[in-house]
């Protein structure tokens, strides 16, 4: 009874750890540093005794009476390629092109917010809060996340070549 207590466990742990690699845990982190960059204020504004802070969601670009959302569609569109290389550890080089991905819209999200800050659309004092280096950090845990699938696949290649 005992030994077949212990094959089904480790069949269950076995199907159950592939989507526990170093890899799923460096794209889930750098969804939460993204997440984090949107949520909390990217840039502040001062004129005279009032303060604003605008999140990195709503840094937008104005165009004949319309409001684009740019970072919020640059970073939502990054998630998303996150999301889906998450659950395609199966399919390794395709994990590692979407892993690879994330990292235009990171910079160009980086890019957006430099130039708001330096067109400084908004009225008094415009201030680039500390929190866009968050980006930065999403995108080291995206490198992070290639390197490991990139080793995976040696592995399982190297393990071929031994067959």
């Amino acid at each position: 009874m005992r030994v077949l207590q212990n094959y089904f466990f480790t069949k269950a742990l076995k199907q159950f750890s592939m989507i526990q690699r170093i890899q799923t845990i460096f794209l889930l982190l750098a969804m939460v540093a993204v997440t984090g960059f949107l949520l909390l204020p990217s840039i502040s504004s001062e004129y005279g005794k009032q303060y604003s802070s605008i999140p990195g969601w709503k840094v937008a670009y104005f165009n004949e009476g319309l409001f684009y959302y740019m970072n919020l569609i640059f970073l939502c569109t990054g998630m998303g390629f996150t999301l889906i290389a998450i659950f395609l550890f199966k399919k390794r080089n395709i994990q590692l092109i979407l892993s690879l991905l994330p990292l235009v819209f990171l910079i160009s999200s980086a890019i957006f917010t430099y130039y708001k800050y330096y067109t400084k659309p908004y009225i008094g004092d415009v201030i680039l809060q500390p929190w866009i280096l968050l980006l930065a950090v999403a995108a080291v845990f995206h490198l992070l996340a290639a390197r490991a699938i990139r080793n995976d696949e040696a592995l399982v290649q190297s393990l071929d070549r031994l067959r």
